[in-house]
């Protein structure tokens, strides 16, 4: 989820795993694959979230592309869209959870951003996994279109390039965090499947 359409991005339009709905893009994959997140839950923690969480389970990812929107409303179409096309081409009775790896799911900046800032709002939909990686790499690109230097202040002109040199400036350092939301917990209008009433009733 990073806001950034790095190159390896697009090994997955090749192999058919990326739909793209709304501006945003989603690829399927396996927890406990390679392609897990990462940070991701210990496997103790795994079994007590239960399905959608376990092992094996098929899971998906969002991804934002450079621009794209990300009020909540534009989400909320996008993921129920996302949902409809994914149980069409890759069915599954274990597919629960969206997941997101990003600088924009980094919990300071709900200190250096304003409360109606669309990043905050975005993060503060997603539950945070524990632990992170070096985010710096990745919100330099995103923010400035700089791999791994850091610019000189008088180069903001954004709110964010602001919070963000500002935050460099006295020390401190931006991370990589992994974050979920609930798939099926996007309302559809007709039936509810019996998918989604498992996962309701699964904890969380």
């Amino acid at each position: 989820m990073s806001g950034v359409d790095a190159l390896f991005w697009f090994q997955y339009h090749l192999r058919g795993l990326l739909i793209e709905v709304e501006g945003l893009q989603y690829r399927s994959y396996r927890l406990g694959s390679p392609d897990q997140p990462d940070p991701w839950f210990d496997d103790q923690t795994a079994r007590t979230l239960g399905p959608g969480f376990l092992p094996g389970d098929l899971s998906v990812s969002m991804h934002l592309p450079e621009n794209s929107v990300i009020d909540e409303a534009t989400v909320q179409r996008s993921m129920a869209a996302a949902r409809q096309l994914l149980d069409t081409v890759f069915p599954t009775s274990t597919r629960r959870i969206v997941t997101g790896t990003s600088w924009m799911l980094d919990d300071q900046l709900v200190e250096l951003l304003p409360p109606d800032s669309q990043i905050i709002r975005l993060a503060q939909s997603f539950k945070l996994v524990p632990g992170w990686l070096d985010g710096e790499p990745q919100l330099l690109t995103s923010v400035f279109r700089q791999w791994g230097e850091v610019p000189k202040s008088g180069v903001a002109r954004t709110r964010l390039q602001r919070a963000v040199l500002d935050h460099l400036d006295a020390g401190g350092h931006f991370r990589l965090r992994t974050g979920w939301r609930e798939l099926d917990a996007v309302p559809l209008k007709g039936d509810l499947s019996t998918r989604r009433g498992m996962a309701r009733s699964a904890p969380a």
